[in-house]
């Protein structure tokens, strides 16, 4: 008995000197968990990690693997367990030791940067509960010094000083910043470059000394962005091993810089021989296809790496999930020639077993499903996987969309979990409008876009003041009868005196219109609108043109719209192009009769990073029938913020209106923030309008170019526009609501 208890407690002094756990020697099975130790962290969420040991035997490896699942949480500097032999059973008590929690985060010292730009460059909310240790500090330090040199500020030091409340275990952190002087680009100086002349190398890269368009700051992160960038250049023009040095040369008060580039250009090499293996789904005219780089030919990178880009979309949009691709260059220096080797692990194609879709509370899952670009039982396809997150996404219902597989107990299938976090729907905003044609007024708007979860749309917009006033109440049933089908209603009362009209008027209506996908991206639309249009005030130089009194108005309207575009609030790529036809007829209720068509093409262009070209083409014509003119506020009056920017609203046309029109917009956008929240636009636009199609002269057009800077509110957006117009030799502010193109 007394070797047995020695045996025993060596035993416990070796499980001791391991520091995890010490447990008495006992063949009965676990009956209870406890915690100790714990302060900001709820028992219970340690105690449901342990939870599946009651009613099991005391094993070694299973409270190895107890302490780490609850280490991993991350709160707790040290776990220990050990069992407790009582008459109520076995008691498994796990002891934690917490990371002191963050309570305060202040700076000090910094003088130039707003205490929210250093946060959020911190990113804190990757720190679950902003539990604290000397990883964390040291990591937010890293953070704030490259936020400075980034800045500019090169020779800022930074440390934290912290405070412990042993107490609450609660910590105080205090980052002191010393931000040093502003350092500026002085000289940018590139040796060893003989394929490039210096020049071409400044023009590229950002790090530039000040001058119109650069403020000359000099950013370390600029300057190692700017390296790749001068590599790239070389890389794709056959030079791959080139090296790029750089040395920094500071004047004696740190306030300027010199920055050598030294490059070793070495030597070109062309494409040897290509070769793949393992594709059994690629053939090997497909991957000639998707692979853009070819025997013989200079090496260059940008198309290598496009070249494995295609192929991973190919697996991608074919059900390989587990396709693995990897690839090697042999380069033969005496040869100068490059070998591409290219191994593909296809592994099995996968289909989707189940959707399983998960946070909605108030959206119906039906509405979800319907915007599924993917079907159970269907391959995977990643890029209709992406597309579909995007569609969630633009709906403005969810905060985030996360998309993942989990296995099956199929070997060739997986399930498809869609989860969604909700955000609000309903909003309400108002504010001043003001713009050169109407002068300054105000606006409301209410909106609930997901009536219901049913994705239904209800909108009430209201605009009060200057030359115009107008209110309207507008409905959305996106799934008519559970169908494909788009319902679309509006009514709405509108007073304004239009410039360059030479009369007022006031239209009161309202329109119905279906709308249903054809096919692929293509959608067709029926609607209906009617009106009754009063004119009034009309001045003199065209009273014998047009009577004062109330005429009915009505139209049906059919066209076409594909839309490729890859995103609806900013997109990158892709295109938006329509044709439309109306025709208003007494048959109809109207008291005009003309046939009016408008087509409209915008290309989008990702040029740089989420910088947009757009490039938009509109033109359009109206003709009378039986004999009736067409009324005068049919017509086309261009000019103003949606046609031509830089002249008043409806200035762009002949004295009563046009019969004829046709445009160009070209906009390039930059977001100013990650979330698009805020974008500067910078544009041209020219057009005109003529009395007839037979009067287009090229010497009508008129000029207009300018700038403007776009919030996308919650509501739609909003936009401060500058134009000059190049004919007139004048400018034009607008503050235009909504989307213009």
């Amino acid at each position: 008995m007394r070797w047995g208890l020695i045996v025993l407690f060596f035993i416990a002094l070796i499980f001791a000197e391991e520091g995890k756990y010490i447990f008495a020697q006992n063949n009965n099975q676990i009956t209870r968990i406890d915690v100790e130790g714990n302060i900001n962290i709820e028992r219970e969420e340690i105690i449901n990690l342990l939870r599946d040991y009651i009613g099991e035997q005391i094993d070694k490896k299973k409270l190895q693997k107890g302490i780490l699942s609850v280490y991993e949480l991350g709160f707790f500097k040290d776990v220990k367990m050990r069992v407790v032999d009582s008459e109520e059973g076995i008691t498994l008590i796990a002891t934690v030791e917490e990371k002191p929690q963050l309570k305060n985060l202040r700076f000090m010292g910094n003088r130039f940067i707003p205490p929210r730009l250093i946060q959020k460059a911190l990113r804190l909310d990757l720190f679950e509960r902003k539990f604290v240790d000397r990883s964390m500090l040291d990591s937010c330090t890293e953070r704030i010094l490259k936020l400075y040199k980034d800045l500019g500020y090169y020779f800022a030091i930074v440390y934290p000083k912290v405070e412990l409340d042993e107490k609450t275990n609660e910590i105080s952190v205090t980052y002191v910043i010393d931000e040093g002087k502003r350092v500026y680009v002085k000289k940018v100086l590139v040796f060893g470059n003989t394929q490039f002349t210096s020049e071409e190398i400044i023009r590229l890269i950002a790090t530039k000394t000040g001058r119109l368009f650069s403020s000359g700051i000099f950013s370390e992160g600029d300057l190692f962005r700017d390296i790749k960038k001068v590599k790239d250049l070389y890389h794709n023009s056959g030079f791959i091993k080139v090296t790029v040095a750089h040395g920094l040369f500071f004047d004696r008060d740190k306030k300027n810089v010199v920055i050598l580039l030294t490059i070793d250009e070495g030597l070109r090499y062309s494409v040897g021989k290509i070769s793949i293996k393992g594709n059994i789904a690629l053939d090997e005219a497909k991957f000639k296809e998707l692979f853009p780089l070819k025997e013989g030919e200079i090496f260059n990178q940008e198309k290598f790496i496009t070249g494995l880009n295609n192929i991973n979309s190919f697996y991608s949009r074919n059900g390989f999930l587990l396709s693995r691709i990897e690839h090697s260059i042999i380069y033969r220096d005496n040869e100068l020639k490059a070998d591409v080797h290219i191994t593909i692990n296809e592994n099995n194609p996968f289909k989707i077993n189940r959707i399983i879709i998960k946070g909605n509370k108030k959206t119906k899952e039906c509405i979800i499903r319907k915007l599924l670009l993917v079907k159970e039982e269907g391959l995977f396809d990643g890029y209709k996987i992406f597309l579909t997150q995007r569609r969630l996404q633009d709906l403005g219902y969810f905060k985030k969309v996360l998309i993942v597989t989990e296995p099956t107990d199929f070997p060739d299938k997986r399930n498809l979990v869609i989860e969604v976090e909700e955000g609000g729907t309903a909003m309400f905003e108002a504010g001043i409008k003001y713009s050169t044609a109407y002068d300054m007024g105000v606006y409301a708007k209410a909106d609930e876009k997901n009536l219901l979860g049913r994705a239904q749309r209800l909108t009430l917009k209201s605009e009060l003041g200057g030359k115009k006033e107008s209110i309207s109440l507008s409905f959305i049933e996106p799934y008519l009868f559970s169908r494909d089908l788009r319902l679309k209603t509006d009514f709405y009362t509108t007073e304004a005196k239009i410039p360059r009209r030479y009369f007022k008027e006031r239209r009161t209506g309202g329109d119905i219109g279906l709308t249903k996908p054809l096919f692929g991206y293509t959608f067709g639309n029926l609607s209906y609108r009617f009106e009754e249009v009063k004119v009034f005030d009309i001045e003199p130089e065209i009273s014998d043109y047009i009577l004062p009194g109330k005429t009915d108005l009505a139209g049906l309207s059919t066209s076409i719209t594909r839309d490729t575009r890859d995103s609806y609030f900013y997109p990158l790529k892709g295109s938006l192009n329509s044709l439309s036809l109306e025709t208003s007829a007494d048959f109809l209720g109207s008291d005009y009769s003309f046939i009016k068509s408008i087509g409209e093409s915008s290309y989008y262009f990702n040029v740089a990073g989420q910088t947009v070209f757009l490039m938009r083409l509109r033109g359009g014509t109206i003709g009378g029938f039986d004999g009736k003119e067409v009324p005068l506020f049919e017509r086309f009056y261009l000019g103003g913020a949606n046609t031509i920017r830089g002249y008043e609203e409806g200035e762009i046309a002949p004295h009563f209106g046009g019969k004829a029109m046709g445009l160009l917009n070209l906009e390039y956008r930059i977001p100013l923030t990650k979330n698009k929240t805020f974008i500067n636009s910078l544009f041209y636009d020219m057009g005109s309008s003529w009395e007839t199609i037979r009067d287009f002269n090229l010497g009508d057009l008129k000029q207009g170019l300018g700038t403007s800077l776009t919030y996308n509110s919650r509501l739609g957006k909003i936009g401060l526009i500058y134009g000059y117009g190049i004919d007139k030799h004048k400018d034009e502010i607008y503050i235009n609501i909504g989307n213009n193109f």
